[in-house]
């Protein structure tokens, strides 16, 4: 996984976890759904290999953001319930 993101050289990485919701019902049970520490866990695990880092996280939405380093122009907005990520 770290030589994808290596190659794609990404401005970032959004690690999401499966949400039992919907037509996905059907198909995974709850108990698929992983928590938000598990998706800290993976997040911190991918960062030895990438060298990106968490800097910001949506605990309900089971969501990390990765960056090499942030960014002062980074805007990132939970509260609307829409994730906005800006920069010039």
């Amino acid at each position: 996984m770290g030589k994808m993101i290596e190659r794609a050289d990404p401005w970032f990485i959004e690690v999401k976890a499966y949400m039992h919701v919907g037509a996905s019902q059907k198909r995974l049970g709850i108990e698929q759904m992983p928590r938000h520490e598990e998706v800290v866990e993976y997040s911190n695990e991918l960062s030895k290999y990438c060298g990106y880092k968490i800097i910001d996280e949506q605990t309900s939405s089971r969501v990390t953001l990765m960056m090499r380093s942030d960014n002062p122009k980074r805007i990132m907005d939970f509260s609307s319930g829409k994730t906005q990520f800006l920069m010039d």
